[in-house]
């Protein structure tokens, strides 16, 4: 599937989501590959490559594309995983624990504290959470950048599979 970005500025990120790291940004009429998508609560991604060769997320809403969105394949995280930076100096979240009470679930971690310059920037979340929780039904998955070490999200029963989640240490130069 072929797109052309419609935005003046857009940011092609490594997940599917606004919440995720930075990686490129196109303008324009700048010509895309469009290799894959993610429904998320916030609407679906594109998993694109630029023609330098660059592989990164773009919201669909702003590429116009050669066929329909629906024809692409479901592409995270298995076809497009998330970038996990390798390194010993930075520990990675402990001691998770959820705790529901009726349809809410607490998520609670402990995580390191990240300086501003090894954050992307001083107001970038600290933690980045993949959650698929159960909604309608159905199970949803969503991005989540929190700079806490806890959040609640809604959780509803009714699904055929558990819902799931992972924590990460948000990095500039990754995920932990």
């Amino acid at each position: 599937v072929q797109g052309v970005v419609n935005a003046e500025q857009l940011s092609c990120r490594y997940g599917p989501g606004a919440v995720y790291l930075y990686r490129s940004a196109f303008s324009m009429g700048n010509k895309v590959q469009v290799l894959g998508r993610a429904d998320t609560t916030y609407g679906t991604w594109v998993y694109v490559q630029s023609q330098a060769g660059i592989k990164c997320w773009i919201n669909s809403k702003y590429v116009d594309l050669d066929q329909e969105l629906a024809c692409l394949a479901s592409y995270y995280p298995e076809k497009a995983p998330l970038v996990i930076f390798q390194t010993s100096l930075f520990p990675a979240p402990t001691n998770v624990q959820a705790d529901r009470s009726g349809d809410m679930v607490n998520i609670s971690w402990i995580g390191y504290l990240l300086e501003p310059a090894d954050r992307e920037s001083a107001t970038s979340p600290r933690f980045l959470l993949e959650l698929w929780t159960c909604q309608g039904g159905e199970i949803v998955f969503t991005p989540l950048g929190v700079s806490e070490d806890y959040t609640e999200i809604r959780d509803e029963p009714g699904c055929s599979e558990p819902s799931h989640g992972q924590i990460f240490l948000a990095h500039k130069s990754g995920y932990i």
